[in-house]
């Protein structure tokens, strides 16, 4: 079916203690048909695989006003975003974005 992987797979390994919380993620899709050509299976766009690897750590401390640091990273894989025409080695575009990270602080009054 065109835009949906035949293939995903997630995995998560999570760690919680006093106030500790660190979850690592990890996200499989393999490559599916973005775009068909009616003219040609050759000319058929196609969404490359991704391996995606996120981390989300954050602590939590006080009784009655709960204060929480957290920090968030994600792709660190640096997975592009690629698409490929046809074949896999012909490429149509690809954009790498980087890891992506977030981090602060909140209060719980």
């Amino acid at each position: 079916m065109a835009g949906s992987p035949e293939h995903t797979a997630n995995a998560s390994l999570y760690f919680e203690k006093n106030g500790l919380n660190v979850r690592l993620s990890y996200n499989y899709a393999s490559s599916f048909i973005d775009m068909m050509n009616t003219g040609s299976r050759a000319l058929d766009r196609y969404y490359d695989r991704v391996n995606y690897l996120d981390l989300n750590a954050s602590y939590t401390w006080g009784k009655q006003q709960k204060i929480t640091i957290y920090a968030e990273a994600n792709n660190l894989l640096n997975q592009p975003l690629r698409y490929y025409q046809g074949e896999r080695n012909r490429t149509m575009q690809v954009e790498f974005y980087g890891v992506k990270v977030n981090a602060g602080i909140k209060i719980n009054l």
